[in-house]
């Protein structure tokens, strides 16, 4: 006996991505369509052959009409799968047109930009947060004059837009390092602080222009600027891990570079992780956070490789100073995570006080808190990663590093494979010799290693922040470093 023909209704697969884009009159519409679609698939699987076969014995055509009953079968199968193919489509162009007639609907009442809208106004695509009901900008890119004003006029992204803005401001001071660390600091330490705080403003940086872009009306270019942000987190993780690891092996040159390394992949694969079509999207909030998690606990491995070789005790202790940074981290991303308080109380934080001014608060301070943190990290790195065995003709050579082969030669002697820790001699100049002279066909930057030359060169411009005020802001900032030094 042939097997029952089943039917293929190719509709449900296309229902499933328009329920979050179809009005809800329409989707329960849909549904019903579904559902019935559904009810006749299974009433013509529950006919048992043996009621139609009956009804054809008595002429002895049981075969000739088994066989047309199969064909009628198949024939409503691709029909019914036509149709409801064709249904789909047709919903979808529905879809299509009413989300077009719901921005032109947010255009108009935005005014080209010039009011505010309510969330029920926006674009599913543009809808963020549903318990932050009003202050929503929706400014035509053409108007880019408007959104730029819009930095400095009051909405539900100004309090975002400026803890990160005025975040900065208090970043930049950063990049004038204080007297007295620098009378003891390479040039090489010099630039592992200094990316550090590039990575900081920078994330900083793209966070306010995406915060001034989330009221752009162009998809194209809001989703553009969603991603620069999230690029911009991914680097500041990876250079914070890098201060840690960094100052953790400070004597173990090969693991600071091979951890280092490892680190530096992390930042690629989250920096590019973000243009993926799915990353961005309202529903997979959740894996966004997971990926910067998971790029956060990359740290584990370096710190358990520490625990191993100095005890747990002692690595919780070196790497104590860093707590209160992790709290401002974590407090920010339950606020974010959560979206409190605006969950609590829908519209009475959609201008000030919400979980996403609160997460830019946390980053702040957990900024701040970092860098005081790679400060004791610089202080203490001697008597934590020397006193490994076979790191003493490490740190030998490290505290005499004014005097011998810049720490920035060894890193990168370590890096070609030669003798990295020989300060002195034969032995040093056929080290370094390679290295100088691969810095010299990119314009004679062996001369820049040199520690008096990093400091009139590469760090020129930090001191000259310093001279701000009649030198105000470097006497300021020295006072304010040694006190956050001192501070826990």
């Amino acid at each position: 006996m042939p097997a029952l023909p089943q039917f293929d209704l190719d509709f449900a697969s296309v229902l499933e991505p328009l329920s979050t884009q179809l009005p809800t009159q329409a989707y329960a519409l849909a549904a019903k369509m579904q559902a019935r679609l559904e009810s006749i698939q299974e009433s013509v699987r529950s006919m048992a052959w043996r009621d139609a076969l009956q009804s054809a014995s008595e002429d002895g055509t049981n075969a000739t009409l088994a066989q047309r009953f199969e064909a009628k079968l198949s024939d409503l199968s691709t029909r019914s799968r036509s149709r409801a193919n064709s249904i789909a489509s047709r919903a979808g162009h529905a879809v299509h047109e009413a989300e077009e007639k719901l921005y032109q609907l947010a255009i108009e009442l935005a005014r080209n930009g010039q009011d505010l809208i309510h969330y029920e106004n926006l674009p599913a695509f543009f809808r963020n947060n549903e318990h932050i009901l009003s202050g929503y900008r929706f400014i035509p890119v053409e108007n880019w004059q408007a959104l730029v004003r819009s930095t400095f006029q009051i909405h539900n992204e100004t309090g975002n837009i400026h803890t990160h803005l005025w975040g900065l401001a208090a970043i930049v001071p950063l990049f004038w390092p204080s007297k007295g660390l620098d009378d003891q600091t390479t040039p090489m330490d010099r630039l592992v602080q200094t990316v550090y705080l590039f990575a900081a403003a920078k994330c900083l940086t793209l966070s306010v222009s995406w915060h001034v872009m989330a009221g752009c009306s162009d998809r194209k270019w809001f989703e553009r600027f969603a991603c620069v942000d999230y690029t911009g987190i991914a680097w500041l993780v990876a250079a914070s891990i890098w201060t840690t690891v960094y100052n953790c092996f400070y004597c173990q040159p090969n693991l600071a570079l091979f951890y280092s390394f490892t680190t530096l992949l992390v930042g690629f694969a989250g920096a590019i992780l973000p243009w993926a079509e799915w990353f961005n999207k309202r529903e997979n909030k959740t894996w966004r956070i997971a990926v910067f998690l998971t790029m956060c606990f990359t740290a584990l491995a370096p710190f358990s490789h520490a625990a191993f070789e100095h005890g747990l005790a002692k690595t919780l202790s070196f790497f104590s100073p860093i707590f209160p940074s992790l709290a401002f981290y974590v407090g920010g991303l339950v606020f974010y995570a959560t979206q409190f308080p605006e969950s609590w109380a829908p519209g009475r934080f959609d201008t000030w006080g919400h979980s996403h001014q609160l997460w830019h608060l946390g980053i702040v301070l957990a900024i701040v808190f970092h860098y005081r943190a790679a400060l004791v990290f610089h202080a203490n790195r001697f008597d934590f990663s020397c006193a490994v065995p076979g790191a003493e003709v490490a740190a030998g050579m490290a505290a005499k590093a004014a005097d011998s082969a810049p720490l920035l030669q060894r890193f990168f002697g370590v890096l070609a494979g030669l003798q990295p820790f020989s300060g002195t001699g034969k032995a040093a100049t056929i080290a370094t010799k390679p290295i100088d002279s691969i810095f010299a066909k990119v314009g004679g930057m062996e001369g820049i290693i040199g520690l008096a030359r990093a400091d009139n060169q590469i760090l020129q411009w930090r001191r000259l922040l310093g001279k701000i005020g009649n030198g105000a802001v470097g006497r300021g900032w020295d006072a304010l470093v040694d006190w956050a030094q001192n501070f826990w």
